[in-house]
Formats: structure tokens, sequence, C-alpha cells
């Protein structure tokens, strides 16, 4: 695993936080009351690990144009 894939997962990983933390909180109000409550947590983690594993284990013609955490 290089850097590189490091620093996808992560990125996947606060990005699928960021995902969550929208869709359960869809008002702006709603998002200032409970901002401190987003945690990246073991879970994301692993979700993310599957997403970069699933896009590097593509073959070249069928890699998707977009970060990861996308």
């Amino acid at each position: 695993m290089s850097g590189a894939d490091v620093a996808a997962i992560a990125n996947t990983a606060v990005s699928i936080v960021i995902h969550e933390y929208l869709d359960k909180h869809p008002s702006k109000e709603e998002l200032e009351k409970a901002s401190s409550s987003a945690k990246v947590t073991m879970r994301h983690f692993e979700e993310a690990v599957k997403k970069v594993k699933m896009q590097k284990d593509l073959k070249i013609g069928q890699k998707i144009a977009v970060p990861y955490y996308r």
C-alpha cells in the first residue's frame, strides 16, 4: 500500500462521514447544532478501504476519472 492509497482511504472515509451527516441533517440549522457530532469511525475506514481497493482493482479502461472519495 502506498502513501497515495492511505491518503485516498482517509479522504474517502471523511467523504463518507460528510455524506452521511448531510443526509441526516438536511437543514442549515440542524447542521450548525450538530456539527460536533460528526466523527470518523472504524466502519467508515473499512468502507473506504473497500471502495479504494475496488477502484484500484479495475482495469485501466474501466477506471472512473474521479477521485476515490466522490
